[in-house]
C-alpha cells in the first residue's frame, strides 16, 4: 500500500471495489435520467394530443364522417360491413351532428337549406369519399368495441372517446423513437441528444398529433410505422438475425391491413429479407453446405410455390380490365391465330372498358381517337362506341371474314363529363378484337388499360381480388407500360405541397400553417441540414452503417408509393400526412445530422435551441388552429 493510501486509510479491498460501485452508480443513474427523460416526452406527446383530440370541433378531421360510419356499421351490424351495407339511422345521427358542429358554415362558410339527412347528400355538398368497402377493416373493427359499449352516449361523446383512445397511441410512437436512438452511435459523440432530439420531434410535431388525434385509422397505422421503425433499427443493428426479420415481415405484413401508408415497410423488408438470403448463401464455416442448400431450397422453392398458386387465381380464358356490359363480368378472351389474344363478343354483346380517371381528366375539352382490329369467321357487323359521360359517339362497320378490317373512331369529350368508356359492340356474328386503342390530341401512348389483352383477370372469388384493388395494383401497371409517365407532373409543386402539407395543414387541408410562411424555410433549412449532417456521419463512419443506411433508404421508398399515386390520381396532390409513419425515421436522421454537425462542448445549447424551435411550432400550430374555429 502507498503512503497516500495509507493516509487515506484506503485498503486494497476497497480500493478494488470503489471503481466497479462508482461505475454501477452512474448505470443505475443513467437509466433513472433516460426513463425520466422518456416518460416525460411520452407525456408531453399524450397531453400535446389531447388538446387536439379534446379541442378541434366535431368533424373537422380528414373523412372523419365517413371514417365513423364504417365503425359506426361495424359496431351496429357486429360483422365487418360491405359497400351496399347502410344504417340510416346512424347517417341520420351523424349529418345531425355535423349541423350541430356548424361543419357546413367552417368549411363553406355558409349553412345549407335545408341540410342534409344523408351521407350522401352531405357528400354532395362537400366531397367526402366513403370509407366502407375501401379501406381495410382491421382499424374499425377495434374502433366498434368501445362504440358497442358506449351505446347510450351521445354520438359527439362517442367521437371525442374515439378521439382519446387514438391519441393514447402518440406516446408508442414517441417511445419507439427514443429506444431506436440508442442504436445509431458507435460512440457516445451526441448519444444523449438523438434520442431525446428525435423523441421530442416526434412529441411535438402538430401534424403527427392533429392526425393521430382524429377519429381516423391513421393513428393506428402512424403507431404501427413507429414500432416498425424501432424493429428496423433493431433489426439491423443485429446483423438481420432469423428473428428479428421474421418479428418484422410479420408486422409489416399485418400492419398493411391498417392503411396502405406503411407499405414502404413491407417493401423495405423484403429487401432486407432478400439480403439475408444471399448472405445464408454465401456464409462459409462448418454447415456451410447445408446453409447453401436452405438458401437454394428458400430462394426458388418460395418463388416456384408463389407462382404456382398464382397461376390458379386467374380466369385465364378472360380479359383484364374488359367486362361484358350486361352483367360486368370479366370479357372472354382466346389466343389468335395471328398471335396475341383477342376478345371475343357474341352477336348482341359489348365488351366495355371504363378508362382510368386520370386519362378522363386530360381528355375533357379535347378529342379521343380509338381502334381495333377486328375479324369474324363469317360476314358480321358491329359498333365501335365512345361513351362520354351521358353522350355517346359511335361508328359502325362491317367485318367480311377472316381477314379483317380496322375499324377507327373519334369523339369529342365534354368538359364536364366525369368518364371515358370504350365500348366495343357484335350487331351480328362474333367478333373478335385486337390491338384495342385509345388517345388522346396531345397525349402519348394507348389510354387503354390491358389493350393487348395479355393479362388474364383475376377469379372473382380469389382471395387476390380485394388486395390487387387495395394495392391498386391494376393501375401501377397501365402506368408503368403505358406512356402515362411522359404526361408529365409539376414535381416542383407536388413536392413543395408534400412537404408543407407534412409539417402543417390542419383540419381538411383549409387551416395552411407552413406554405407560404417563414416556417417553411426554417424547416426546409432545419432538413438540408440534418441531412447533410447524417450523410457525413455516414461517410465518416461515427454512426452505425446498416441502420442509418436503412433509415435514409425508407425515406425513398416512402416517397415512391406516393409519386406513383399522384401520377395514377385524377389530381397529382398527395397529402404529406400519408409521410407520418416514417416520421420517427425522418427525426432520428434530422436529431443524427444536428447532433454530429454540433460541435461537443456547444450540444447542451443546441439541445435547447432544438426543444425551444419545436415547442414555439408546436404552439404557432395551436394557435392557428384555435383561431380558424373560435376567432
Amino acid at each position: 500500500m502507498s503512503g497516500s493510501e495509507a493516509r487515506r486509510g484506503v485498503t486494497g479491498p476497497l480500493a478494488s471495489g470503489s471503481l466497479p460501485e462508482t461505475g454501477h452508480e452512474q448505470a443505475m443513474m443513467d437509466k433513472r435520467r433516460t426513463t425520466i427523460h422518456l416518460a416525460l416526452l411520452m407525456l408531453i406527446g399524450l397531453c400535446h394530443g389531447l388538446i387536439y383530440a379534446l379541442g378541434v370541433p366535431p368533424w373537422q378531421a380528414p373523412d372523419e364522417p365517413m371514417l365513423f360510419e364504417f365503425a359506426g356499421l361495424t359496431a351496429e351490424l357486429g360483422r365487418i360491413p360491405t359497400r351496399w351495407d347502410h344504417s340510416p339511422a346512424l347517417e341520420r345521427r351523424i349529418t345531425e351532428s355535423m349541423a350541430r358542429a356548424s361543419f357546413y358554415d367552417h368549411l363553406l362558410g355558409v349553412t345549407p337549406a335545408p341540410l342534409p339527412i344523408t351521407l350522401a347528400e352531405a357528400s354532395a355538398l362537400f366531397h367526402m369519399p366513403r370509407q366502407v368497402g375501401g379501406d381495410p377493416p382491421f382499424y374499425f373493427v377495434l374502433a366498434a368495441l368501445p362504440l358497442r359499449l358506449t351505446g347510450g352516449w351521445s354520438i359527439e361523446a362517442q367521437l371525442y372517446l374515439l378521439r382519446a383512445l387514438n391519441a393514447l397511441l402518440l406516446p408508442i410512437a414517441v417511445a419507439c423513437t427514443y429506444l431506436a436512438g440508442q442504436h445509431l452511435l458507435t460512440d457516445t459523440h451526441g448519444q444523449a441528444f438523438i434520442p431525446l432530439a428525435a423523441a421530442a420531434l416526434v412529441a411535438l410535431q402538430p401534424m403527427a398529433a392533429a392526425i393521430g388525434a382524429a377519429m381516423t385509422n391513421d393513428a393506428l397505422a402512424n403507431a404501427l410505422g413507429a414500432v416498425l421503425c424501432l424493429l428496423l433499427v433493431r433489426a439491423v443493428s443485429s446483423g438481420l438475425r432469423r428473428r428479428d426479420l421474421l418479428l418484422f415481415g410479420l408486422l409489416a405484413g399485418l400492419s398493411l391491413g391498417v392503411k396502405r401508408t406503411v407499405l414502404p415497410y413491407a417493401l423495405l423488408g423484403a429487401g432486407l429479407g432478400g439480403i439475408w438470403l444471399l448472405r445464408l448463401g454465401a456464409a462459409a464455416g462448418p454447415g456451410a453446405w447445408r446453409r447453401r442448400g436452405l438458401a437454394a431450397l428458400l430462394g426458388a422453392g418460395l418463388p416456384l410455390i408463389a407462382g404456382l398458386w398464382l397461376s390458379g387465381q386467374f380466369a385465364w380464358a378472360t380479359a383484364a380490365r374488359w367486362a361484358d356490359a350486361r352483367t360486368l363480368t370479366p370479357a372472354p378472351r382466346v389466343a389468335a391465330a395471328r398471335g396475341g389474344y383477342a376478345l371475343v363478343v357474341e352477336s348482341g354483346g359489348e365488351a366495355l372498358q371504363v378508362l382510368p380517371d386520370v386519362a378522363t381528366v386530360y381528355l375533357r375539352n379535347n378529342i379521343v381517337r380509338a381502334g381495333a382490329l377486328v375479324w369474324s369467321h363469317g360476314p358480321a357487323s358491329g359498333r365501335l362506341v365512345i361513351y362520354t359521360g351521358e353522350r355517346r359517339q359511335e361508328h359502325r362497320f362491317s367485318v367480311p371474314g377472316p381477314e379483317g378490317v380496322r375499324a377507327e373512331i373519334a369523339a369529342s369529350v365534354a368538359a364536364y363529363a366525369h368518364d371515358v368508356r370504350l365500348g366495343i359492340v357484335a350487331d351480328s356474328g362474333r367478333l373478335y378484337v385486337s390491338n384495342i386503342w385509345a388517345q388522346g390530341v396531345g397525349l402519348p401512348g394507348n389510354l387503354v388499360a390491358n389493350g393487348s389483352l395479355a393479362r388474364p383477370a383475376l377469379r372473382p372469388d380469389s382471395p387476390l381480388y380485394p388486395a390487387v384493388r387495395y394495392l391498386r395494383v391494376e393501375e401501377l401497371i397501365w402506368l408503368l407500360q403505358g406512356a402515362r409517365l411522359q404526361w408529365g407532373m409539376p414535381v416542383g409543386e407536388w413536392a413543395t405541397w408534400l412537404f408543407t402539407s407534412f409539417w402543417g395543414h390542419f383540419g381538411w387541408l383549409h387551416i395552411p400553417l407552413v406554405r407560404g410562411s417563414l416556417w417553411a424555410w426554417a424547416l426546409g433549412g432545419l432538413c438540408v441540414i440534418g441531412l447533410a449532417g447524417a450523410l457525413a456521419a455516414l461517410a465518416m463512419g461515427r454512426a452505425r452503417r446498416a441502420p442509418l443506411g436503412a433509415l435514409l433508404a425508407l425515406v425513398p421508398l416512402a416517397l415512391l408509393p406516393l409519386a406513383l399515386n399522384a401520377l395514377i390520381d385524377a389530381q397529382y396532390i398527395q397529402q404529406g400526412r400519408y409521410l407520418l409513419p416514417i416520421l420517427p425515421a425522418v427525426a432520428l436522421l434530422l436529431a443524427l445530422g444536428v447532433a454530429y454537425l454540433a460541435p461537443p462542448g456547444r450540444r447542451h445549447g443546441a439541445l435547447l435551441l432544438w426543444l425551444g424551435f419545436w415547442l414555439a411550432f408546436a404552439a404557432a400550430a395551436l394557435l392557428r388552429v384555435h383561431g380558424s374555429y373560435f376567432g
